[in-house]
């Protein structure tokens, strides 16, 4: 029984040694900055514009001016809508995401050295009975 006991544990550690491995390998073929083609030929498309986070968005819109169907063409359809006892409205809107390091997926070693990550950010709109925006709010985690 002990001898089994020894086999399962040096299994599990030679697993871990292929999977850090494997881990090691995987982040070797991305390419880096240093690897990527020196200048781009005029031909060749120019590169997206880089998305607008939740914030940044928020922060163009000017209170008593902008209405709250600006607000939704820009953003979406918010998370939350209430409607207030004053004859305003208050919209809600958030953006969360997260993510696992590389040790988080590499076994026993992810129970120790694993780190979970969160970001997010959240605003919230209040608007006049006109539909005028009046107060905004936002706040970044």
């Amino acid at each position: 029984m002990r001898y089994l006991n020894l086999l399962i544990v040096v299994l599990i550690l030679s697993a871990s040694a292929n999977a850090r491995a494997d881990l090691a390998d995987d982040i070797a073929s991305i390419p880096t900055k240093a690897s990527a083609p020196a200048a781009a030929s005029a031909d060749a498309p120019a590169p997206a514009p880089k998305e607008l986070s939740l914030l940044d968005k928020v922060a163009k819109f000017e209170k008593g001016k902008t209405i709250y169907s600006d607000v939704v063409r820009e953003l979406g359809q918010p998370a939350t809508l209430v409607g207030n006892d004053n004859d305003t409205k208050t919209a809600t809107y958030s953006n969360i995401s997260g993510g696992l390091n590389a040790a988080a997926y590499i076994p026993i070693v992810g129970l120790f050295a694993g780190k979970v990550t969160v970001k997010g950010s959240s605003a919230t709109l209040i608007f006049d009975k006109k539909d005028v925006l009046i107060s905004k709010t936002t706040t970044q985690m």
